[in-house]
């Protein structure tokens, strides 16, 4: 346990203090920016954030944060290996301990760095919109949501902005993990960057054409539009989903570490 949060430690510094780190959080912010400014004649006219928060989301820039999922830490093995950094580092401790704590840092980082994307976007629009405006633009459709609208009709505003900024951790989490996973399988930088965007649209591709029960839908899962009666059940089952696939994915990680390191 010691070696693992040692290496947890450096990894963390080495996560949340790289350039990666902040290009991701800045990167995700101008993203949603970007979607929003579409809606320019609306911000003029005093929209809400909330209208500005759900176009943004609406518009294909959000796709971006898959990427910036990747930026602070998905990227470490391909580093450590390519530079041969691995070898003395696993000297110093064991193989499970390095790739364990690679995936939960790499998670961790990448839901980090979406999520306060996020929130510095909505902390910006802030500054000259009031959050919520209950005869807005939005507020209709918003509240027709069968999953979070509830708690906007509730006026639990913090709660829907909160589970939204949640979904999207963990769906970055998931993203960044799938990009370590294939990482150790090719370890060129740019792969993984690029390697979530693809395997995204396969993973959508086979679920529809297999057929799969909703709750078992990744797309659903990851997007938390799987009702469950109360927006609290809703959120917690994306976030089960989610981390239940990071495991696996950290798991398999681990194991691809190993091998590899076996076979030189």
């Amino acid at each position: 346990m010691k070696q693992l949060l040692g290496n947890a430690r450096l990894d963390f510094r080495r996560a949340y203090f790289s350039f990666g780190f902040i290009i991701a959080v800045v990167g995700m912010c101008l993203a949603l920016i970007s979607g929003a400014s579409t809606e320019g004649s609306m911000i003029k006219n005093g929209a809400d954030v909330l209208y500005l928060y759900i176009v943004a989301h609406v518009q294909g820039f959000s796709m971006l944060s898959v990427i910036f999922a990747t930026m602070p830490f998905a990227t470490s093995f391909c580093t450590d290996w390519n530079t041969q950094f691995i070898r003395p580092t696993i000297i110093r401790t064991t193989i499970k301990n390095y790739g364990i704590s690679k995936v939960f840092t790499t998670a961790l980082s990448g839901g980090s760095a979406v999520a306060l994307g996020e929130v510095l976007f909505i902390l910006l629009l802030r500054l000259y919109l009031p959050l919520v405006d209950r005869q807005g633009h939005m507020f209709a459709n918003a509240v027709s949501d069968p999953v979070y609208g509830s708690l906007l009709s509730g006026g639990n505003y913090a709660a829907y902005f909160a589970s939204r900024i949640l979904l999207a951790f963990f769906a970055a989490a998931f993203f960044a993990v799938l990009a370590l996973w294939i990482s150790t399988y090719i370890t060129n930088v740019f792969v993984t960057l690029a390697s979530p965007i693809l395997s995204f649209y396969i993973l959508t591709t086979l679920t529809g054409l297999i057929g799969l029960p909703r709750w078992l839908d990744i797309r659903i899962a990851l997007s938390g539009t799987f009702y469950m009666g109360k927006p609290f059940f809703s959120l917690l089952y994306s976030i089960f989903f989610c981390s239940f696939l990071c495991i696996l994915m950290g798991i398999l990680t681990v194991r691809q570490i190993n091998r590899r390191l076996e076979h030189g």
